[in-house]
């Protein structure tokens, strides 16, 4: 597995490592070793001029889908319901009962709000554009850099 990152570079995520705490900067992973050093230019010009660098690879895993991290299921929506009073007493000028409203809503059957749920993990999977995200997957490597080859990117 070590240095399969040459040969099959789209199959991993790249970050540079800051030299004072050794975290990646901004814990931000690249698609490419040109893109982490290009999206750390300044730091490496301005503080480390013709220093090695570090470079952390961690395998590509499957694209990020936007349902899975939305928080969206059954408990938020029974949530938002729950607290729906006070933007319907906001909006109308009507102070409602907490209890009136629960009652109103608590009659919705469990498989509307699950369908509910689905309509609108539906729509964020098909409307947010996740061609660059990626999760991240095992640590694979840390390589150093030497600066006459990373120079080359910057």
């Amino acid at each position: 597995m070590i240095g399969n990152y040459l040969n099959e570079p789209n199959k991993y995520l790249y970050g540079v490592l800051n030299p004072v705490d050794e975290e990646v900067y901004a814990f931000r992973l690249h698609h490419a070793i040109k893109e982490a050093t290009i999206f750390v230019r300044d730091k490496l010009i301005t503080y480390y001029p013709e220093k090695d660098i570090k470079v952390k690879i961690y395998r590509k895993e499957n694209r990020i889908v936007p349902s899975k991290y939305s928080g969206i299921n059954t408990a938020k929506i029974f949530e938002l319901l729950k607290y729906s009073n006070q933007y319907l007493s906001d909006q109308t000028n009507f102070v409602l009962n907490n209890d009136d409203m629960a009652s109103m809503y608590s009659k919705l059957p469990y498989e509307k709000i699950m369908e509910l749920v689905n309509i609108i993990n539906n729509f964020l999977d098909k409307n947010i554009d996740n061609t660059d995200w990626y999760e991240v997957g095992e640590f694979v490597e840390e390589i150093t850099l030497p600066y006459n080859e990373y120079i080359k990117y910057l």
